[in-house]
């Protein structure tokens, strides 16, 4: 059964860095063909003796006609898959658990009492934190972030240009996306991207459209 509030695809979205705009990053990691596990995630990110552990890929489950919500905190531009394929990398959906709850409260004597174990790396609280996220009133201030569905998944993410669902990217640059990734197989010098090209700013028929119909053929 298909619901419309219900996602088969997971979204990675890139955003400007020191080493470039958003959709230059987004061209470089589809050069590439690897997402990296640049920083560590969840509820042990500061406290695990392994920060690498931590470090994870993320993405969002949020209806592709949603993904405007995504898009307005981080960028225009993204990499979608197929749940199914980053379910095989290891990938998986986050845990939000109320701060101060019993819940949380557990985790947090769990990890003090690894923090404790002379074995510290090899606890296994710390496999599960990185999919844990605390929603609540924090000293920083708010974390309300649930409505993002995330996904996570541990260390770099490697994919083929076939695994690639869909680019995100804005309508008025897929003629000019196309046109690198055709030059980068004609030329043989990286991979070629047939998949549909979605705008965030879509609204569901369209984007069913583009995904459904697939690769548009007038732009090869």
């Amino acid at each position: 059964m298909v619901y419309d509030d219900f996602s088969e695809f997971v979204t990675h979205f890139t955003k400007p860095t020191q080493f470039g705009s958003a959709y230059q990053n987004q061209i470089s990691i589809c050069s590439s063909r690897q997402l990296i596990a640049a920083n560590p995630f969840g509820i042990g990110r500061n406290k695990s003796p392994n920060t690498a552990s931590q470090q994870c890929v993320c993405f969002s489950e949020v209806p592709l006609h949603c993904l405007t919500r995504i898009a307005q905190r981080r960028s225009r531009y993204g990499i979608g898959f197929k749940k199914e394929f980053v379910r095989s990398k290891g990938a998986m959906p986050i845990w939000y658990v109320e701060k101060d709850s019993s819940q949380h409260l557990s985790i947090q004597k769990l990890m003090s009492e690894a923090q404790m174990n002379p074995l510290l790396g090899a606890h296994a609280i710390w496999n599960l934190t990185p999919f844990i996220d605390v929603p609540g009133n924090h000293p920083t201030g708010s974390y309300r972030f649930e409505w993002e569905r995330e996904w996570r998944c541990v260390g770099d993410f490697a994919f083929s240009e076939l695994d690639v669902a869909f680019l995100v990217i804005p309508e008025d640059l897929h003629l000019s996306a196309c046109g690198f990734f055709r030059e980068a197989r004609d030329a043989n010098t990286g991979p070629f991207y047939g998949c549909p090209y979605i705008d965030s700013n879509w609204d569901a028929v369209r984007v069913a459209h583009a995904v459904r119909e697939g690769w548009p053929h007038n732009y090869m």
